[in-house]
């Protein structure tokens, strides 16, 4: 190194002796700055806290202030729109969950129906044209068709008693129907007092239009009176039924049953199974005549025919028994 300075001139030695330490200065001054601002920045550090991102918030970024891009010649990139996480619901884990009964809907039962002014029962036996057997709540009754009478088939077969009897199963037979009380629950046998509805058909008025009954007024059961004479002259006038064998004939009014109470039945000498005063009896219910005709004079016969043994009036009851 020496020998390469011996060789320099007087000016190069110079320049070398000056700029030496000149370069040196220079360089420690550098290296000075660099290491003031390492220790200053170290000193006074940034803090960066990482904040949790809300899925709402996880949107594309904006840019504020964005300058607008107007050179023509680039391409307008349009950016696809930022997709939303779903968010997350939460589940609602129940151990032994219990299973779900549905609470069973009150039926109507005949108790509240009949508070609305009907009954509700099931037809099991059909005794003849205005007579029927039905059970209600578990219970059965007899039950006595209001306003009307049909031909008998019990003790003597009278016209169009089968007809009616016939008819009538085949309106009611099995059927359950809605029974309608007048005024009287039932009468003195005992037998439910009732029009009969099979649907919206009333069948004390249905056998009324098919000829196959009559009006009969048993005073206070009268609602329908008017409507069911009316029923009987249109029958009367088409010459249906037990009408269609006889010439027609405007019928008169019928004529109310007494109200008084029958005499009482002379029950002295009276030895039958049967009580005069007891439940509703047919001429079938007897084997001879004369055990009819006994039954028939304890009951008031012939002043009073309950149980219409004597069904000419002519004071001799099921003359057609033996």
């Amino acid at each position: 190194m020496l020998n390469r300075l011996n060789k320099f001139s007087p000016i190069q030695k110079l320049l070398v002796i000056i700029g030496l330490p000149c370069a040196t200065l220079f360089a420690c001054g550098s290296v000075c700055s660099v290491l003031s601002l390492l220790i200053a920045n170290r000193s006074t550090p940034v803090a960066v806290v990482a904040q949790p991102i809300e899925p709402a918030q996880q949107t594309a970024p904006v840019v504020a202030d964005a300058p607008a891009l107007t050179n023509p010649s680039l391409p307008t990139v349009e950016l696809p729109p930022a997709v939303q996480p779903p968010t997350p619901i939460a589940t609602k884990v129940v151990a032994d969950t219990p299973t779900v009964t549905a609470t069973p809907v009150a039926q109507a039962t005949p108790a509240s129906i009949a508070a609305q002014g009907f009954e509700e029962g099931q037809v099991v036996n059909v005794v003849d044209g205005d007579t029927i057997d039905v059970l209600i709540d578990g219970a059965e009754y007899r039950i006595r068709y209001i306003l009307m009478d049909t031909p008998e088939t019990h003790g003597g077969v009278e016209p169009f008693g089968p007809e009616a009897t016939e008819a009538n199963r085949r309106l009611v037979e099995g059927q359950i129907v809605r029974l309608e009380k007048d005024v009287s629950e039932t009468d003195r046998y005992g037998r439910l007092l009732r029009y009969v509805y099979v649907g919206d058909l009333m069948v004390n008025e249905e056998l009324l239009r098919l000829g196959l009954a009559q009006v009969a007024t048993f005073p206070p059961d009268v609602k329908y009176v008017d409507r069911f004479l009316e029923v009987q002259r249109q029958a009367q006038a088409a010459g249906v039924g037990m009408w269609g064998s006889q010439p027609f004939e405007e019928q008169p009014e019928p004529i109310p049953f007494p109200e008084e109470a029958p005499p009482p039945a002379n029950t002295s000498s009276y030895t039958s199974p049967y009580d005069p005063n007891g439940p509703d009896r047919d001429c079938g219910d007897f084997s001879t005549h004369a055990e009819a005709q006994a039954f028939y004079e304890a009951a008031g016969g012939p002043v009073s025919d309950p149980h219409r043994l004597d069904r000419d009036s002519d004071g001799i009851a099921c003359e057609d028994l033996p």
